[in-house]
C-alpha cells in the first residue's frame, strides 16, 4: 500500500519536471524526438546507447549501491544476528550523514567530469567491500557499534561516488533530441532494475547453509 502511495507521488512529482532549456530550444525548433522511447531501444544507434547505459554505467551503480546501503542492514540483522533497534540504528546514523554527500559528489563532477569519479568508486567498491563486511563482522562480535557505523559510512561515500555523477551522465550520454524526462527516467529505471533483480536470489542463497559432501 504505501509502495502504491509512493508511486502516484513518484509520477506526479515527474509530471511537474520542466524540460531543460537546450530541449526546450530544440522543441521550439521542431528538432525533437517524436518517438523518444522508441528511438531509445528501437533503433540500432538507440539500441546501443541503452546497452552501454546498462552495462557501463547502471550496472556498475545497482551492485554498488544495493550492496552498499541495502545489504548492509540485511548483513547486520540476519547475518550478524544484530536486533532490530541497534542495526536499524546503525545505518540510519551512516544514511544520515553520508547522503548529502551525493549532492556533493554531482557537484564535483561539474568540475573534473563524471568518469572519474564513477570509475574510482567502481574500482575501490570492487577492491574494499569485501573487507568492510569482514571489519563489520568483527566490530559486531566486540560489540563496537561506533565502528561498524563509520565502515557503513566508508561504504556510503563509495556508493556516492558512482550515484552522485551518474544521473547526469546518462543525460548527456544519449543525443538531446530525445532527452526528455520521461524518456530518461524510463531508461534510467529499467535499467537498474535489470541489475537489481537478482537481490533477492542472492539473499536467499547466501540464507541457506552450506552441506557437506557424505564420504
Amino acid at each position: 500500500m504505501l509502495s502504491a502511495l509512493l508511486v502516484v507521488f513518484s509520477i506526479n512529482l515527474r509530471l511537474k519536471l520542466s524540460e531543460s532549456p537546450v530541449f526546450e530550444q530544440m522543441r521550439q525548433a521542431g528538432k525533437v524526438s517524436r518517438a523518444p522511447v522508441r528511438e531509445s531501444f528501437g533503433t540500432r544507434q538507440g539500441f546501443g546507447y541503452a546497452l552501454y547505459a546498462l552495462f557501463g554505467a547502471t550496472a556498475g551503480l545497482g551492485c554498488v549501491w544495493y550492496t552498499g546501503q541495502f545489504y548492509a542492514l540485511y548483513f547486520l540483522q540476519s547475518v550478524l544476528k544484530v536486533d532490530f533497534l541497534t542495526a536499524n540504528v546503525c545505518v540510519a546514523i551512516a544514511l544520515a550523514i553520508g547522503t548529502p554527500l551525493v549532492v556533493v559528489s554531482g557537484a564535483l563532477s561539474d568540475g573534473i567530469g563524471r568518469r572519474p569519479l564513477i570509475v574510482t568508486g567502481l574500482l575501490l567498491a570492487a577492491a574494499l567491500y569485501i573487507h568492510v563486511y569482514m571489519g563489520v563482522a568483527s566490530a559486531t562480535a566486540a560489540h563496537n557499534y561506533v565502528a561498524v557505523t563509520a565502515l557503513f559510512l566508508a561504504q556510503l561515500v563509495l556508493v556516492v561516488l558512482v550515484y552522485g555523477p551518474n544521473a547526469a551522465f546518462l543525460v548527456e550520454l544519449f543525443p538531446a533530441r530525445y532527452l526528455a524526462v520521461a524518456s530518461v527516467s524510463h531508461r534510467h529505471w529499467h535499467t537498474r532494475r535489470l541489475r537489481s533483480a537478482d537481490q533477492p536470489l542472492a539473499r536467499q542463497l547466501h540464507r541457506q547453509p552450506a552441506t557437506s559432501t557424505p564420504a
